[in-house]
Protein backbone atom coordinates (compact mmCIF):
# COMPACT_ATOMS: atom_id res chain seq x y z
CA UNK A 1 0.00 0.00 0.00
CA UNK A 2 1.59 3.33 -1.09
CA UNK A 3 1.73 5.43 2.19
CA UNK A 4 3.35 8.58 0.83
CA UNK A 5 4.39 9.56 -2.60
CA UNK A 6 6.12 13.30 -3.34
CA UNK A 7 7.87 13.44 -6.58
CA UNK A 8 9.11 16.87 -6.04
CA UNK A 9 10.60 16.23 -2.26
CA UNK A 10 12.20 12.61 -3.97
CA UNK A 11 10.16 10.44 -1.69
CA UNK A 12 7.96 7.46 -1.91
CA UNK A 13 6.79 5.03 1.20
CA UNK A 14 4.85 1.75 1.17
CA UNK A 15 3.86 -0.85 3.61
CA UNK A 16 4.04 -4.44 2.60
CA UNK A 17 2.20 -7.35 4.28
CA UNK A 18 3.95 -10.28 4.97
CA UNK A 19 0.92 -13.36 5.43
CA UNK A 20 -0.61 -11.22 8.05
CA UNK A 21 2.47 -11.86 10.31
CA UNK A 22 4.57 -8.83 9.67
CA UNK A 23 4.30 -5.33 8.17
CA UNK A 24 7.50 -3.86 6.52
CA UNK A 25 7.29 0.02 6.25
CA UNK A 26 9.63 0.95 3.19
CA UNK A 27 10.80 4.44 2.61
CA UNK A 28 13.04 6.20 -0.29
CA UNK A 29 14.58 9.44 -0.22
CA UNK A 30 15.99 10.72 -2.62
CA UNK A 31 18.27 14.28 -3.29
CA UNK A 32 19.81 15.45 -6.25
CA UNK A 33 24.06 15.28 -5.73
CA UNK A 34 25.51 16.74 -9.17
CA UNK A 35 23.99 18.30 -12.46
CA UNK A 36 23.04 13.86 -13.37
CA UNK A 37 23.33 11.67 -10.10
CA UNK A 38 21.29 11.83 -7.18
CA UNK A 39 22.04 9.61 -3.72
CA UNK A 40 18.94 7.55 -2.78
CA UNK A 41 18.03 6.78 1.14
CA UNK A 42 16.37 3.37 1.57
CA UNK A 43 14.86 2.71 5.47
CA UNK A 44 13.08 -0.34 6.11
CA UNK A 45 11.12 -1.02 9.45
CA UNK A 46 9.51 -4.26 10.30
CA UNK A 47 6.78 -5.03 12.32
CA UNK A 48 5.83 -8.24 14.05
CA UNK A 49 2.13 -8.93 14.23
CA UNK A 50 2.93 -12.13 16.33
CA UNK A 51 5.22 -13.61 18.66
CA UNK A 52 6.80 -15.88 15.80
CA UNK A 53 7.51 -12.76 14.00
CA UNK A 54 9.27 -11.17 16.49
CA UNK A 55 12.11 -14.02 15.44
CA UNK A 56 12.25 -12.47 11.91
CA UNK A 57 12.15 -8.74 13.47
CA UNK A 58 15.30 -9.69 15.66
CA UNK A 59 16.81 -11.87 13.00
CA UNK A 60 16.96 -8.49 10.26
CA UNK A 61 18.18 -6.09 13.02
CA UNK A 62 20.93 -8.79 13.96
CA UNK A 63 22.30 -9.22 10.14
CA UNK A 64 21.91 -5.76 9.56
CA UNK A 65 24.18 -4.74 12.65
CA UNK A 66 26.57 -7.26 11.45
CA UNK A 67 26.30 -5.46 8.21
CA UNK A 68 27.12 -2.03 9.44
CA UNK A 69 29.79 -3.68 11.85
CA UNK A 70 31.59 -5.08 8.87
CA UNK A 71 31.09 -2.22 6.71
CA UNK A 72 33.31 -0.06 9.37
CA UNK A 73 35.93 -2.33 10.40
CA UNK A 74 39.60 -1.45 8.41
CA UNK A 75 40.05 -3.10 4.51
CA UNK A 76 43.43 -4.62 4.36
CA UNK A 77 44.76 -5.91 1.22
CA UNK A 78 45.36 -9.83 0.73
CA UNK A 79 48.31 -11.04 1.13
CA UNK A 80 49.73 -14.34 -0.68
CA UNK A 81 50.93 -17.07 2.26
CA UNK A 82 53.84 -18.85 1.51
Amino acid sequence: MLTEYDPLAGRVAYLVTDSDVLVTEIRVAIVPTGKRTSRATVTYRRSALTERANEQVLAARLRRGLAAASARLPRSPLRRLG
